[in-house]
């Protein structure tokens, strides 16, 4: 994109909007994002909405920024890409099927399951919400290895430095992990999620709390 010659119809088959996460306390407030959107525009992107920006230094945060501009976003988007006809657009009162079942068991964990508070789950692919087929299962989820999906890597947390002054009021975590299983591949730009276990005793309160000791 930042190649002078690139001619002004580049990215007339691309439709676009930008939304900016800034902080109005830095002097160059969402420059970042305002570059890249005149960018685009350049190379003949279609802006198929208005762009919008957050603050964070407002009361709400980014958020209500956000969400006032995702009306506007949905909004824009049916009107550009209307709903096939026997198709409507689901009422947001309507709750969907759960994705997930989750089942509650009152036997411990076998020795052979996953209890190391030191793993953590990496989930290489969210794309199918599958959140429930990963290895942080405790006593009360249990999981087979063998079920676990090829998504998940277990890793060891070998390093947790904090990289803000001790006075700052961010914690800011470098994290260093040691892939035990030598299996994973990534490339620059890549992201992980992590999955830490759920402590047991939390785990035992919530089920208490929610009266689900005698569940089957």
């Amino acid at each position: 994109m930042l190649k002078k010659k690139l001619p002004n119809n580049f990215l007339d088959h691309l439709n676009f909007t930008t939304f900016g996460l800034g902080d109005s306390s830095y002097p160059k407030f969402n420059y970042a994002i305002r570059k890249i959107h005149k960018r685009l525009s350049q190379l003949g992107a279609n802006e198929f909405c208005d762009r919008s920006e957050g603050d964070e230094q407002s009361p709400e945060g980014t958020d209500a920024f956000y969400s006032a501009w995702e009306e506007v976003v949905l909004s824009s988007i049916k009107t550009k890409i209307p709903f096939p006809p026997g198709l409507s657009e689901i009422n947001e009162d309507e709750l969907l099927p759960p994705t997930v079942e989750f089942k509650i068991h009152s036997t411990e964990p076998k020795n052979d399951q996953l209890t190391n508070q030191k793993e953590i789950a990496i989930d290489r692919n969210l794309t199918d919400k599958q959140f429930g087929q990963g290895p942080q299962q405790s006593g009360n989820m249990k999981k087979k290895k063998s079920e676990i999906s090829e998504r998940y890597h277990i890793v060891e947390v070998t390093g947790n430095e904090r990289i803000t002054a001790d006075d700052h009021f961010q914690d800011v975590r470098k994290l260093t992990l040691k892939d035990t299983e030598s299996s994973m591949h990534y490339k620059p730009g890549d992201t992980i999620s992590l999955y830490p276990f759920n402590d047991k005793d939390d785990v035992e309160l919530l089920i208490k709390i929610l009266n689900w000791e005698n569940c089957p």
